[in-house]
C-alpha cells in the first residue's frame, strides 16, 4: 500500500513550498547574463514555471532518483535562463541527495565523476575569463551544489548521523522478527498437519482394520448354525483383534498425553507393527484365501519394510471386506527397489472402495519412503482390483535418500 503523502513526500512538499518562497521573496538573478537589457528583465514570478515543472522529478525522486535529476537538466537551463533562482538549485541540491542515497553504487559514482568534471570545467573557464579569485569563487559555488549533497549522503548511507542507523537497525529488526514469527507459524502448522495425517493413518491401519476384522468375524459366525468349534475360532479371533485395537489405542493415547517420545509423523510411520507373516495370517483369520508369491528382503531399511507391511496389510483388509475371498500378493525386488502386488476379486454387491480413507493412508504411508502407489480395476475384463507398490531398497526415512 502507498504511503500517505505525510509519511512519503512532506520533504518533498516543504522544500517546494520553501524553493517558491525563495522566489516570492526575490531572491533570482544569481547569473546576470548580457542577454537581458536591465528594463526587459522577466519578471520574479516566471521563475516559479520551471520551479512548477520541477515538481513532477521531485515526486518521483525516491523510485528513480537518477533518472529524475537528469530530466531537471531542460528545467534547470530555463531557469538559467532567465537569470536563475535559489529555489531552483535547492530542489537540484535535493534530487542529488537521493541520487547519492537511493541510486546504486555504480550510478553514484558516474554522477560523481560527470559532477566533478564539470567542476573542474567551471572553474578552469572562469579563471581563464575572469581570474584567480573568480576561479575559487566559482569553485566553492559549483562544489557546495553538485558535490556537497552527494557527500553528505555518503554519510547518511554510511549510518550517520547515528539516529537513521539506529531507525534502520530498528526497522529491519521488526521486519526480521515478523519473518521469524511467520516463518513458524507455517512450521507448526506443517507439523501439525503432518501428526494428524500420520494418526490418521495409524488409527486407520489398526484400530479401524481390527475392528473391521471383529465385526467380518462376528458376522460370519452369525450367518451360519451354530457350530462350537467355529464359533471358539472366531472367538478367538476376535479377541486378538479386540486385544490389538486396545493397545493401538493405549499407544496413540499415550502420544496425544505427550507419555512417549514420539512427536512427528515420523515417529509414527517407524512405529513397530506387524510382521509380514502375521499380516498375512491375520488376513487368513478373515476368512481370506490368500496365494502369496516372495516376501520383503530381509534387510530391507525399517521404514521401507514397515510401510510395505502396512500397505499390505491394508490392501488384504479391503480385499476381505469388498472381494469375493481370494488375493494374490506377489513381491519382488532388486537391487534399486522392491515391488508389491496385490489382486483380489470384487464381489458383484460389494464397492471397490470404502470412504477411501484406506487407500490415501497407504498413498502417503509409501509416498513418505519415495515410492509410488497405483490402485485400480486390473484392466482384464473381469471384476478384479489390484494395488501395486513399488519402493526403495534403501532410504533414510521420510522423503527418501540412500540410508
Amino acid at each position: 500500500m502507498a504511503t500517505p503523502l505525510p509519511g512519503k513526500h512532506l520533504q518533498t512538499v516543504v522544500t517546494l513550498t520553501l524553493s517558491s518562497l525563495l522566489v516570492a521573496a526575490g531572491w533570482t538573478g544569481v547569473f546576470n547574463f548580457g542577454w537581458w537589457a536591465p528594463e526587459d528583465r522577466p519578471a520574479v514570478w516566471w521563475h516559479l514555471v520551471p520551479l512548477a515543472f520541477m515538481a513532477l522529478p521531485m515526486l518521483g525522486k525516491h523510485r528513480r532518483p537518477v533518472t529524475c535529476l537528469v530530466a531537471t537538466v531542460p528545467i534547470v537551463m530555463a531557469d538559467v535562463a532567465l537569470g536563475g533562482s535559489v529555489g531552483i538549485w535547492l530542489c537540484v541540491a535535493d534530487l542529488i541527495y537521493h541520487v547519492g542515497l537511493r541510486a546504486s553504487p555504480r550510478a553514484v559514482r558516474v554522477v560523481a565523476t560527470v559532477f566533478a568534471l564539470c567542476c573542474a570545467a567551471v572553474v578552469v573557464a572562469s579563471g581563464a575569463v575572469q581570474g584567480l579569485q573568480a576561479a575559487v569563487g566559482a569553485g566553492v559555488t559549483v562544489v557546495a551544489l553538485l558535490l556537497m549533497p552527494l557527500w553528505w549522503a555518503a554519510e547518511v548511507r554510511r549510518g550517520y548521523p547515528l539516529w537513521p542507523q539506529a531507525y534502520a537497525r530498528d526497522e529491519l529488526e521488526a521486519e526480521r522478527n515478523a519473518a521469524l514469527k511467520e516463518l513458524h507459524k507455517r512450521e507448526r502448522h506443517a507439523a501439525i498437519e503432518a501428526e494428524r495425517r500420520g494418526m490418521a493413518r495409524e488409527l486407520h491401519d489398526t484400530v479401524s482394520a481390527e475392528i473391521s476384522a471383529i465385526a467380518l468375524t462376528a458376522g460370519a459366525a452369525l450367518a451360519g448354525g451354530a457350530d462350537e468349534a467355529r464359533d471358539r475360532r472366531a472367538l478367538g479371533t476376535i479377541r486378538i483383534a479386540s486385544v490389538a485395537a486396545l493397545e493401538s489405542l493405549r499407544s496413540m493415547v499415550n502420544l496425544l498425553r505427550g507419555s512417549e517420545l514420539k512427536e512427528t509423523a515420523a515417529d509414527l510411520l517407524a512405529e513397530p507393527g506387524p510382521d509380514w507373516d502375521e499380516t498375512l495370517r491375520r488376513a487368513e483369520r478373515l476368512g481370506l484365501d490368500v496365494v502369496h508369491r516372495g516376501r520383503p528382503p530381509a534387510d530391507l531399511h525399517p521404514r521401507v519394510q514397515h510401510a510395505l507391511t502396512r500397505a499390505a496389510g491394508e490392501a488384504l483388509h479391503n480385499a476381505a471386506k469388498h472381494g469375493t475371498g481370494d488375493a494374490a500378493v506377489v513381491v519382488t525386488a532388486d537391487e534399486e527397489s522392491v515391488s508389491l502386488s496385490v489382486d483380489n476379486g470384487l464381489a458383484e454387491s460389494g464397492a471397490a472402495t470404502a470412504d477411501g480413507t484406506g487407500l490415501i493412508g497407504m498413498r502417503e504411508r509409501v509416498t513418505a519412503v519415495g515410492g509410488v502407489m497405483t490402485a485400480g480395476p486390473a484392466g482384464d475384463g473381469a471384476r478384479r482390483w489390484r494395488v501395486e507398490i513399488e519402493v526403495p531398497s534403501t532410504t533414510t526415512g521420510p522423503g527418501g535418500g540412500a540410508a
